[in-house]
């Protein structure tokens, strides 16, 4: 499930879901029963003035309209409004929410709102410590997926029950990882064009090491650190490919760099502990990942998620598919600790919808996101959580590591990206 803001390149999708659901139970639908030209000429330039806070009456405030997508189908609209007037914040408050009346008790508004939520932390213009909430008490399913978003109930009146949910429940003054800033870093890389093209990150050494002896690849240059860091260049293409370090301060920190001298798209070919039964080396392509790191929280605000792009995601996708590549999408948790992956832990990061854990994906997408470079990731399954004892499997042995570092290299190289 992605969200995306209203557009014109996907107007039939969304005309589909506005007028299949009318107004009720205090969410508005103006656009109920218009036809498609005046919704597309009119309706959408409507509502991206209104965003951007133009030609808006006295009183109202920019509000964002954002459809959950899954499969290719709107299945919710979510009305978000970073900032309140004193109106919008003893009453409707900053978030309002509909799901296609045919696909309700899904589960899809408790995820949507989540989604939604990881919007409104990363805008710049919620500055709240809570985001408010107004519900009619003839609406508890609308309550309960609040809720079960980390709200609490705030106050209610004979009408509406006001819920509210806290910023993760972290004051700043609590945590120093949650201090987050747009401010540039007081050292900034030494900027080039050294690099102008793509990168592959890869932790796969003795696949690089082929690559090279067999022509495949050449030395590029070196950045020179304690741990200095190879570069190669896929011959005949403008891709680089590197071999990763373990964690995200490592490989991010580079990274950093390589922006620096040029580089804009990642993608990131790795091996993952399993959580859940999987067959050693199937790929995974990562859709989100769980924060429970220190990197990420450098370059976005706190929050117990991170989502992989999703224009690089769709993109991955159909270059899989066209390849006949089967593969798994789903959430890893990334974490800084290996030897701290107990059991409950694991039980819980499960039920989250965790497939995979290792130790980069949640830093290297924030990374990547701040930087506004487009990133990507595939997984392969590698030693196993899933049961009740650990198994390596001998998984760096895995016939897919050659062929996963082939498939990126392929993906890099074409010009339609």
């Amino acid at each position: 499930m992605i969200l995306r803001e209203i557009d014109v390149l996907h107007a039939k999708d969304i005309y589909d879901f506005i007028r299949k659901t009318p107004s009720e139970n205090g969410f508005e639908n103006p656009y109920y029963g218009m036809g498609f030209d005046d919704f597309v000429f009119r309706a959408i330039p409507e509502r991206k003035d209104c965003a951007q806070g133009k030609d808006l009456p006295e009183g109202y405030m920019p509000d964002h309209w954002l459809f959950l997508f899954e499969a290719g189908k709107v299945i919710g609209l979510f009305k978000v409004r970073p900032r309140l007037n004193d109106f919008l914040a003893s009453g409707p408050g900053h978030i309002g929410y509909a799901i296609l009346p045919s696909e309700r008790g899904k589960g899809y508004g408790k995820e949507g709102l989540r989604l939604c939520l990881q919007w409104l932390f990363d805008s710049p213009d919620f500055q709240d410590e809570e985001v408010y909430f107004q519900i009619r008490k003839d609406n508890p399913a609308s309550k309960k997926i609040v809720l079960a978003n980390g709200g609490y109930c705030h106050h209610v009146d004979e009408e509406h029950d006001y819920l509210r949910i806290r910023r993760d429940g972290l004051r700043l003054s609590d945590f120093p990882l949650a201090e987050f800033t747009n401010e540039p870093g007081f050292i900034t890389p030494k900027e080039g064009k050294e690099m102008a093209g793509k990168l592959l990150v890869t932790f796969f050494p003795e696949v690089v090491e082929e690559m090279v002896r067999s022509g495949g690849a050449e030395l590029s240059l070196t950045l020179k650190g304690e741990n200095d860091m190879p570069i190669y260049r896929i011959v005949g293409t403008d891709v680089f490919l590197v071999l990763g370090i373990i964690g995200a301060p490592a490989t991010g920190g580079f990274m950093e760099e390589m922006f620096a001298k040029g580089i804009r798209k990642v993608l990131f070919i790795g091996g993952a502990g399993s959580l859940v039964p999987s067959p050693l080396g199937r790929p995974l392509l990562v859709s989100s990942a769980i924060r429970d790191e220190g990197f990420s929280f450098h370059y976005m605000r706190p929050s117990r998620y991170v989502e992989a792009d999703a224009g690089m995601l769709e993109e991955l996708a159909a270059f899989l598919k066209e390849k006949g590549v089967s593969y798994d999408k789903g959430r890893v948790w990334t974490t800084d600790a290996f030897y701290r992956e107990m059991p409950e832990k694991i039980r819980r990061r499960i039920q989250e919808g965790a497939k995979m854990v290792e130790m980069e994906q949640a830093g290297l997408i924030a990374l990547c996101r701040f930087r506004n470079v487009p990133y990507g990731a595939i997984l392969y399954s590698g030693d196993d959580l899933s049961g009740s004892e650990y198994s390596t499997r001998e998984w760096k042995r895995s016939e897919s590591r050659r062929h996963l570092v082939e498939l990126a290299i392929e993906y890099l190289s074409h010009e339609r990206h």
